[in-house]
């Protein structure tokens, strides 16, 4: 209200009649303005309190970050090391938390450091006696074993010296990958004449290995497995699901397909596979080649549906 309403109202209410209507609508026109006040106060205070809110929150943004800025900062300079780190706690630490590890020297000596590097050392020269009963046997039985690298080390261990130990020993052990495992296989069987094979691995591998030798002419010779109880592995069992040869005969529906499947897989789904849809067998030496070939030889519009290992 300017200053000539007020004096209107004072006018008004200093009027002596308790039914003047002008009193009645300075009384309405009073609580009006009182109730528009309250509202512009209350709105105010609201706009006012969000902006203190929303300074706030940006002063503890900035003082956050300053902080996360100082630590790294901190952090960066700890880590920091000059020329003459040899002093420095880091330094220190990682001297006094060796990291295991085989040194093989150039004249062949090996020097072990750290715990569990002379643990797995030990197993480096094997027991005399251990190497020459195996030799002994193998020869005896005329028999060649094929292992896996995963083998441990104490048994690579036995099986490295006995393949060094004569020149006759020397095409009768092989340590490889599973694909190699069957090569090793047929070469000692044309080369040594071995009447079996022992395979060092999980169940897959020593059908493979047996597939392979008999594609090779050899499959007259018996394929033994360490143990009679089911080696099995997660990675091969996935393949073996419904799941997996369902998706086969869905994706190759209507066009050109070709299934690559890992060769660590059981024969069983390397059948169904090949009864699906055309397959073959890879490794992980040769998948990239493998695919890169079908499609060359194949042309653009090959479909290729590989499985089962994700990394592959």
């Amino acid at each position: 209200f300017s200053h000539c309403y007020w004096k209107l109202i004072r006018k008004t209410l200093c009027t002596p009649q308790q039914n003047n209507p002008s009193r009645k609508l300075v009384y309405k026109y009073i609580y009006i303005y009182k109730m528009k006040s309250s509202f512009v106060r209350a709105t105010r205070s609201a706009v006012l309190y969000g902006q203190r809110q929303r300074r706030n929150s940006q002063l503890i943004r900035k003082r956050s970050l300053s902080t996360k800025t100082d630590t790294t900062n901190r952090k960066l300079s700890t880590l920091r090391i000059d020329d003459d780190y040899a002093d420095s706690t880091m330094y220190n630490q990682a001297i006094k938390d060796v990291f295991p590890s085989l040194v093989i020297g150039p004249d062949g000596s090996i020097e072990s450091k750290g715990p569990f590097a002379d643990a797995q050392a030990q197993f480096l020269d094997p027991d005399p006696d251990v190497v020459e009963e195996l030799s002994s046997t193998l020869l005896e039985s005329n028999m060649g074993i094929v292992a896996h690298y995963y083998m441990d080390v104490e048994l690579q261990g036995v099986l490295a010296a006995v393949q060094q130990s004569s020149p006759q020993m020397l095409n009768r052990v092989g340590i490889a990958d599973s694909l190699k495992m069957g090569d090793i296989a047929v070469n000692m069987c044309q080369t040594d004449g071995v009447q079996a094979v022992a395979c060092l691995g999980v169940d897959f591998m020593a059908e493979s290995v047996a597939a392979i030798m008999d594609r090779a002419g050899h499959g007259h010779i018996p394929v033994y497995r360490a143990t009679a109880a089911s080696i099995g592995c997660s990675l091969a069992e996935s393949a073996e699901r419904d799941v997996y040869r369902a998706w086969i005969e869905k994706e190759k529906q209507g066009e050109k397909a070709l299934h690559v499947i890992y060769i660590n897989t059981s024969l069983e789904t390397k059948a169904i596979s090949a009864a699906a849809c055309p397959t073959i067998t890879c490794t992980s030496s040769n998948v990239l080649q493998t695919m890169l070939q079908a499609s060359a030889q194949v042309g653009p519009d090959l479909k290729i549906l590989y499985g089962p290992d994700t990394y592959m």
